[in-house]
């Protein structure tokens, strides 16, 4: 009732109002008085005198009016009700207290000093409180007696106890003092309530009162007893689950009895709601074909009742009988013995068995074999184990690269997604070192989890995972800020599960990385949505930079080690490696003579160093399969990289990599210098080529990958997506504070702006270079220089940073020319070189103590922070300004440089100073430069002879400057160590590079935040399919999303690809047709269990996708009755439905020949015709629309039918369903409609002015709909959006709509028209 509420006091909602109403009505007090209730309202005070007494007087039974039995007061008793027997008022809980000491009770013939407790629980009946472990031993003590032959074997039945004994108390022991008894003690209350009942029954009910039975005491039950027993327990097991709605007011206290009435009473009368395959079952456990023997009398204990000793030509039940394949009581499958044997070859790693490949590779092949005959029911058996074997260490690899795709295939996507997704991303997710662990990282199991799980699944849920191991990490892909999915409302934009924030708390210096952001727009777009960068775990994080991680690999893939601090380490290193040889050298000489113990103890060591060699050995082969795994993700990615297309790879693939990219420079370590080579010490004066660090190498794949991506799509990659992710990671912010993941990120954008303008071209780097000196270079040289800050890596991570970001300017000074550089990079270079003017020392070196210099007012100097002071004293030292300073003034000049630097003074003192340093180590080098000079050094001829347009013998080629092995200075290597070509790379053209239409599309939903799901459609052209030469009928994209099918009136099926190709007005060749039909076809649809395509034009076509050769071939059923609709059910069924002109749906198995069922829907008469059928997503249940608008609704697995309800008032075009048992049809009668399969009312009801609606497609909570007017409609489901129409314009689409379909995904929108052309819409 709607308004029905609550009491105030009741806050737990209804079923604690009626639950405590229920207690009161229980309780003590009720139960006292409702036998008066019962007499005032049924019984003998609604006449006589005992009414008039009661002041309940009835006048309709003292007017003695008839026909009573049928309305009004009946009165049912003449004699009063007994009371509820409930035992007596005056019963405690406790006895009553005695003043004296109680009597000790022993048993007759007790002699061993037994206590009562024990003898109590010797002589106890066995009942059903009794636990496993008595039974245990009385099977145990049974088992043992019937061992015994012979008549000194004793007898089974045990004799009663007797009454206990009382034993006087001694001499001053018994102490006199009342007993206190109860008030209101009564010792004939029992007998009184007895009589009355008596009474009751014999006077009131004119019926004799039941017999007692008779009971001799406790005895023991025999181990067959308790066997019946647990056979009756499990019959009511099993008839309750059946029974659960009308069984609930037993209430969860009822005894087995009372269930076990209660579920023979439901059986009698409803057995028909029991499932069919276990009627027998219930009939046969609860005995209820016949009366059983003995119910008239209280049944023994502990079992309900004594099964007879043949029933039904079989022995009484038991477990082993129930579990025989040949017992007809439980109907077992065919398959289930071999099902139980390859469940009893399964073990887990604590059984000691040899776990690893081969023993995976055996289970799947017996698996291979019994999932072609096994059924869902035998595949909830097998998950367990499968669980198992993806969760041990030894086997989870092996298992799901042999198992995960039989038993996808046998669970569709649904129940792969339900049951193996998680699973599957925990073996992603495992720490550490796992054996074959490449194998899940190949292209081909990848393709496999795309078709299995289904492509967004795969997505949002595996991909990251998958990326994540480009760096190396280890751990969950939410700690490294990957993810996917639009669900995630409040985390990260790629994550079905939030992001965890492990960054330091409190904001950092630059922009706030939030999660559930992402930068947008074109190059450096004002609109940016924040990109969530989580913190990796401490496992992933410190794990990656120690040396022990590494490995062997660390120095044989990238040729780097790691520094030693101190110099010392590997040294000792050396010596000890030494000694360990010289000790194996003398065990070897020393193994012949060793007869002793001593020499047996030289044994022993020599086996523990080759135990130690062995140890060293797989180490090796770890770090040799990690370079594999390495290699085989950059390969998987590259491969996705194609295959997904733009829009999909830069909203999955290109995010993440970006995200992890800030990750390879997270942690201290991180960010450590390693060497080049054979060198021993680093090059000091290298600025473009910079030393690398350990994140550079392990950022490496990360930067392939992207560089890939950009190869194949095109300059705009870097433009539009890279660029804004760069300026987002360095955007300031309000606060001062610096943590790690902003260190970290500041980095990785340095890092990653250096590899951008190497690809770019100079007409594109010269139209971003401001913004490139406005957002990206000048937030990060304020960061850099700023004595306000401190970093969280100290003057280590501030030394990285300023060599980067000096490789940077330099990059890009060079790749634009010296004139360019002075229009363009001035401020730049003057705000780097002004950080050599922070520090007061310095300034009074160079006499500039009193002159402020610009950005750092003297005003501010008590606000800077003392440990920001000792970084930037570290980082802006005399090496720095001598590496920065004698590169640019060979580049621009030394008038040049002198006229741009505030701080020229100062600069070139430093570089001064540093130089003569070195000249005093010893160091031979020419003089440093003059400031008052303007040739720094003398040439061997005038600057025109030699061509230079330089200094110190460079040369001007282009905008690159070379200087000659000869004429440079060995301490001034400033492009002597570059690879040909590194200041610029040509990205080449491939066919697939992003432009026209295309490019306009992919910048559109870049620049889309991952919380729109919606479909957005603008009317851009993207392809043209041209091939048909009829009326294109029907479009099915395949689950992928990468090729579609259409069928058309010229008789053909085409299959064609949707790659991206030039700029959306060219055409594209089908790469498939399928010309065996001998009609027009009206429809194709995939089979996804088996992989082939089934086809129709009155006759179904089985045929291979990637062959085009037919496979099965279905003709009509009945030449007067044609098939006017197919629809195929969804994996993992195989089945195909076809629906006749005669109103019978055919279920046909493409796996071979004839019919597996029809059911027949002709109930009315005037139906009409099955114009279209939906099957919901988990193929339990069809709906068929006719063409009388009518609706039915149908099990697929019982052939019922559900529902009929009256849809339209004509013929209905099209029926669609999808989650939620959500049915949408449309119908000529101009209407669209939203149904629920429980409702009889539509969900949503649209309707088209003009044109009917004979074409839709749905993408997630819309529906796009298309008519014959050429309208393309988008409508919500649940009205939560209002619809949104527009006309195909003629430069876009030509001829009539005729067909349509939806890419989901990649959120485009197949159009088919009459002239035979397909188009590609965005």
């Amino acid at each position: 009732m709607a308004d029905l509420q609550l009491p105030a006091w009741c806050t737990q909602g209804p079923a604690a109002f009626v639950a405590a109403h229920r207690r009161l009505l229980e309780s003590r007090e009720v139960s006292q008085e409702l036998h008066h209730w019962l007499d005032l309202t049924f019984g003998y005070r609604l006449s006589g005198r005992e009414a008039v007494r009661a002041k309940n007087i009835c006048l309709p039974l003292v007017d003695a009016h008839t026909h009573l039995t049928c309305y009004g007061v009946v009165q049912l008793f003449d004699q009063p009700h007994p009371q509820r027997m409930m035992g007596p008022a005056w019963a405690l809980a406790e006895p009553p207290a005695l003043t004296g000491r109680p009597q000790a009770w022993r048993g007759q013939g007790r002699s061993d000093g037994a206590t009562p407790e024990e003898e109590e629980g010797a002589q106890a009946p066995v009942g059903e409180e009794e636990g496993a472990g008595d039974l245990e031993e009385g099977t145990e003590a049974l088992d043992s007696l019937s061992a015994l032959d012979g008549p000194s074997a004793p007898s089974l039945d045990v004799p009663p106890a007797g009454p206990p004994q009382s034993k006087a108390w001694g001499p001053g022991e018994k102490e006199e003092g009342p007993v206190h008894l109860p008030e209101g003690f009564n010792p004939l209350q029992a007998l009184e309530e007895l009589e009355k009942l008596s009474n009751f029954l014999t006077r009131g009910l004119q019926s004799s009162p039941p017999d007692l039975p008779a009971w001799d005491g406790p005895t023991i039950p025999s181990l067959s007893c308790l066997l019946q027993r647990d056979m009756q327990s499990f019959g009511v097991l099993v008839a309750e689950i059946f029974f659960a709605q009308r069984l609930r007011p037993l209430g969860l206290e009822a005894s087995l009895p009372e269930r076990f009435q209660a579920v023979c009473r439901l059986a009698q009368c409803r057995l028909r709601e029991v499932a069919e395959p276990l009627q027998q079952a219930v009939l046969t456990l609860l005995h209820l074909q016949e009366e059983r023997p003995g119910a008239s009398t209280q049944p023994p204990h502990p079992a309900l009742f004594h099964y007879p000793s043949v029933l039904a030509g079989l022995p009484p039940p038991s477990p082993g009988l129930l579990l025989s394949p040949c017992c007809p009581i439980i109907p077992f499958p065919a398959y289930f013995p071999r099902l139980h044997r390859l469940a009893c070859s399964f073990s887990t790693p604590g059984q000691g068995l040899p776990l690893g490949r081969e023993f995976v590779f055996s289970l799947w092949q017996q698996l291979d074999r019994l999932l072609d005959v096994v059924e869902p029911e035998g595949l909830e058996i097998l998950l367990p184990f499968v669980m198992e074997l993806l969760s041990a260490e030894g086997t989870a690899v092996y298992s799901a690269w042999y198992l995960f795709e039989p038993l996808a295939r046998a669970l569709g996507p649904r129940g792969a997604q339900r049951c193996l997704l998680s699973p599957l991303a925990g073996v992603y997710e495992r720490p550490g070192y796992l054996p074959g662990r490449f194998y899940l990282y190949t292209d081909c199991f990848v393709l496999q989890l795309m078709v299995r799980l289904g492509l967004q699944p795969f997505l949002t849920s595996l991909l990251p995972h998958i990326l994540q191991v480009l760096t190396g990490q280890e751990g969950t892909a939410e700690a490294q800020g990957l993810g996917g999915g639009p669900e995630d409302e409040a985390g990260l934009s790629y994550g079905s599960r939030e992001g965890k924030e492990a960054a330091d708390s409190g904001s950092y210096m630059g922009g706030e990385l939030s999660e559930g952001e992402e930068p947008q727009g074109g190059i450096f777009g004002d609109e940016q949505e924040a990109a969530g960068q989580a913190r990796p775990s401490d496992g992933s994080s410190n794990g990656e930079a120690s040396g022990e991680e590494q490995g062997p690999d660390s120095e044989t893939k990238d040729g780097m080690i790691l520094p030693s601090p101190g110099g010392q380490d590997m040294g000792l290193a050396g010596e000890e490696e030494e000694e360990e040889a010289a000790e194996e050298e003398g065990a070897e000489q020393a193994a012949p003579l060793c007869t002793t113990p001593e020499g047996r103890l030289c044994e022993v060591l020599r086996e523990s160093a080759e135990q130690e060699q062995e140890l060293e050995e797989e180490e090796l082969t770890e770090g040799k399969e990690q370079k594999i795994l390495l290699d085989t993700a950059c390969k998987t990615v590259k491969w996705l990289s194609a295959k997904l297309g733009p829009t999909l790879c830069s909203r999955h693939i290109v995010r993440n990599l970006l995200r992890l990219l800030v990750t390879c420079y997270f942690g201290p370590e991180k960010q450590q210098f390693v060497l080049n080579g054979e060198e021993d010490v680093p090059c000091v004066g290298s600025i473009y080529k910079h030393r690398p660090v350990l994140g550079d190498l392990v950022a490496q794949p990360v930067l392939e990958c992207l560089v890939y991506v950009a190869q194949l799509y095109g300059e705009p990659l870097l433009t539009y997506q890279c660029l804004p992710y760069v300026a987002y990671l360095v955007a300031p912010s309000n606060s001062r504070r610096l943590n790690s993941r902003k260190e970290a990120s500041l980095l990785a954008a340095m890092v990653l702006m250096q590899k951008i303008i190497v690809y770019l071209s100079d007409t594109t780097l010269m139209d971003i270079l401001p913004k490139v000196n406005q957002d990206l270079l000048l937030p990060v040289l304020e960061v850099l220089t700023s004595p306000f800050t401190s970093f969280p890596g100290g003057a280590q991570a501030r030394s990285v940073l300023g060599v980067k970001t000096l490789s940077l300017i330099a990059l890009v000074c060079l790749r634009i020319g010296q004139e360019m550089v002075v229009q363009h990079m001035s401020e730049t270079l003057c705000r780097f070189f002004e950080g050599f003017s922070i520090m007061p020392e310095q300034r009074e070196k160079a006499g500039e103590s009193d002159t402020p210099w610009p950005g750092t007012p003297e005003t501010d100097a008590a606000d800077w922070d003392p440990a920001a002071l000792e970084e930037l004293d570290e980082v802006f030292s005399l090496e720095m300004a001598f590496s920065a300073y004698i590169p640019f003034n060979c580049l621009i000049g030394d008038t040049t440089i002198r006229r741009l630097l505030r701080n020229h003074e100062l600069v070139w003192g430093m570089a001064a100073r540093y130089q003569e340093e070195v000249s005093g180590r010893g160091a031979e080098s020419p003089p440093p430069p003059s400031p008052d000079t303007g040739d720094p050094w003398p040439r061997s001829g005038p600057r025109g002879e030699d061509g230079a347009s330089g200094t110190f013998g460079s040369a001007m080629v282009g905008n690159r400057i070379e200087i000659g092995p000869g004429a440079r200075p060995a301490w001034l290597p400033l492009s002597g160590d570059q690879e040909p070509g590194s200041l610029k790379q040509e990205l080449g053209r491939s066919g697939r590079c992003l432009d026209g239409n295309w490019l306009a599309h992919w910048r559109y939903e870049v620049g889309r935040g991952q919380q729109d799901g919606r479909f957005h459609f603008h009317q851009i052209r993207l392809q043209t399919f041209t091939g048909h030469t009829g009326t294109v009928r029907t479009l099915a994209p395949l689950p992928s999303e990468d090729f579609f099918l259409s069928t058309g009136r010229d008789r053909t099926v085409r299959l064609w690809p949707l790659y991206n190709q030039g700029d959306g007005t060219g055409t594209v060749e089908p790469r498939l047709t399928y010309a065996h039909h001998r009609r027009p076809v009206y429809c194709a649809q995939q089979l996804g269990a088996l992989q082939q395509v089934a086809s129709c034009d009155g006759t179904v076509h089985i045929w291979d996708q990637f062959t085009g050769k037919p496979i099965r071939i279905f003709d009509c059923f009945d030449s007067r009755n044609p098939i006017t609709a197919v629809a195929a059910m969804p994996a993992p069924h195989c089945s195909l439905l076809v629906g006749t002109s005669d109103s019978v749906l055919h279920f046909i198995d493409p796996r071979k020949s004839g019919l597996q069922h029809e059911f027949r829907l002709g109930i009315n008469a005037s139906a009409g015709l099955i114009r279209c059928m939906a099957i919901s997503p988990s193929g339990r249940s069809v709906a068929v629309g006719f063409s009388s608008g009518f609706i039915y609704l149908l099990d697929t697995r019982t052939g019922l039918i559900l529902k009929v309800w009256p849809a339209h008032e004509s013929d209905i075009l099209q029926l669609k369903s999808t989650e939620g048992n959500v049915l949408v049809s449309s119908s000529t009668d101009h209407s669209l409609t939203v149904w629920k399969e429980s409702d009889s009312k539509p969900l949503q009801h649209y309707k088209s002015p003009s044109d009917p609606v004979h074409a839709f497609d749905l993408h997630g909570h819309e529906v796009v709909a298309g008519t014959v007017a050429n309208r393309i409609g988008i409508y919500s489901l649940d009205g939560s959006v209002p619809v949104a129409t527009s006309k195909l314009s003629w430069e876009n689409f030509r001829g009539v709509l005729t067909s349509l379909a939806m890419l989901p995904a990649k959120r485009l929108l197949l159009l088919g028209s009459d002239n035979g052309m397909i188009r590609l819409l965005a």
